[in-house]
């Protein structure tokens, strides 16, 4: 069963105010407390919810109401529930005191009655303790429903008996009868040490009590006396039953069964198949946790390619528009080379240096386009790749900075060649 908080945060409340500031308010704590919670303002509204409700077979844990209300009030509200659920708690809210609605109420089984106006700390301490009782009520179902289905499993395989808190008998299976010797009336109300053997000695049943009596199940294997005075051993379990609380112990029930060689190796097989189906369930958790991570690998993997792509696109388009400029800067440089050496044919030293800087940039340009096809390589080798290609970028962008203040210092010749023409 869920931890008793999570328990209350999803209980299903109805809550029923006509006054709409106090519904409104109210309504915002409810939600913030509860998962679902359904406002409604007068009780007809609130009971024809109920009813959907228990038709979509999605009942209420809890209902609040306010008493004095149009259409139908909350002691009507109230009876006509009762009508269909004796049990479902409920509480009331209201600004009036009169004793004859009290009694009323108390007679219809309200669980809680709050005058207004509301202290928020008196509603708290009142929701909480009254989910706490329905936590324990509906875990004391639970218990109650897993040990009558543990109780018809284990009548047919089983040696078992229930006895109160004194250890007197009050209930026994066909199989504890056949393996005593003895009839139910022999036995209910006798105290459970009508089986005992004189050879377990005192503390055994010392150490079982104190464990039992303190909440705990006890384990251990018991030499016990038939009717007829025959010893027969069995393998034990008592284990104590509470109260819709879960706290107060109630009785105790007891599990045996005959230490034989074929009830063993039944025992034994039956613990292989729960082994083994244990170890089958272990390996579906396990594949399915693997599934999902696998899930959770491929998405993640989808999502840096998706990136990487967008990545190598602008990229490209970054490089297409660096190598469009720089062959606008070759064109350039070449044109200005081939007008100065028109112009000046003893400057053929410089001409050699332009032809050797274009060859130059040719070959740059050539390994910047192999190494634009080795990036394309690297960008579908994952995201850890990216950073190389960063400080290619980086790289190219120098160059072309480079290039950029080697024009500049062409451009500045040409001008001092220009300038030395005029002067001749």
């Amino acid at each position: 069963m869920l931890d008793i908080n999570q328990f209350i945060k999803k209980l299903k409340v109805l809550y029923v105010e006509d006054e709409d500031t106090a519904r409104n308010m109210f309504g915002k704590y409810l939600n913030k407390k509860f998962d679902t919670t359904i406002t409604c303002e007068n009780g007809l509204n609130a009971f024809l919810e109920f009813d959907k409700a228990n038709l979509e077979k999605k009942p209420f844990d809890l209902i609040i109401s306010d008493i004095n209300m149009p259409k139908m009030d909350g002691l009507e509200l109230l009876e006509k529930i009762r009508e269909k659920d004796s049990n479902i708690p409920f509480m009331f809210t209201t600004a009036r005191s009169e004793s004859e609605q009290m009694v009323k109420a108390i007679n219809l089984g309200v669980n809680y009655y709050l005058l207004k106006p509301l202290d928020i700390d008196a509603i708290e301490n009142s929701i909480q303790k009254l989910c706490k009782e329905i936590y324990y009520k509906k875990n004391y179902e639970l218990q109650k429903r897993e040990s009558e289905a543990l109780l018809s499993l284990l009548n047919k395989e089983a040696i078992v008996s229930k006895t109160d808190l004194e250890g007197n008998i009050t209930y026994v299976n066909d199989a504890f009868l056949e393996v005593s010797g003895y009839t139910e009336e022999e036995v209910i109300g006798k105290n459970h040490n009508i089986l005992k053997h004189p050879d377990n000695p005192i503390s055994l049943y010392k150490d079982m009590w104190d464990t039992i009596t303190n909440g705990k199940s006890w384990e251990g294997t018991l030499k016990n006396l038939s009717r007829e005075k025959e010893t027969y051993y069995i393998n034990t379990k008592i284990m104590p039953l509470f109260d819709e609380t879960g706290k107060n112990i109630t009785e105790y029930i007891s599990i045996r069964f005959l230490v034989t060689e074929e009830e063993n190796q039944k025992r034994e097989h039956n613990r292989r198949f729960l082994e083994r189906i244990s170890t089958y369930k272990k390996e579906i958790a396990k594949l399915k946790k693997e599934e999902s991570l696998g899930n959770d690998k491929v998405n993640k993997i989808l999502e840096n390619n998706s990136f990487l792509k967008e990545k190598n696109i602008t990229y490209e388009n970054k490089i297409k528009n660096l190598l469009t400029q720089l062959a606008a800067y070759e064109t350039n440089s070449l044109e200005i080379s081939k007008v100065e050496l028109m112009m000046k044919q003893d400057k053929t030293k410089q001409f050699e240096l332009i032809n050797k800087e274009l060859h130059k940039n040719r070959t740059l340009n050539k390994n910047l386009l192999k190494e634009l096809e080795t990036l394309k390589k690297l960008l579908r080798d994952k995201e850890h790749q990216i950073d190389e290609l960063e400080q290619k970028k980086l790289d190219y962008e120098k160059r072309i900075e480079n290039l950029l203040d080697l024009v500049n210092n062409l451009q500045e010749e040409v001008k001092e060649l220009k300038g030395e023409e005029q002067e001749e």
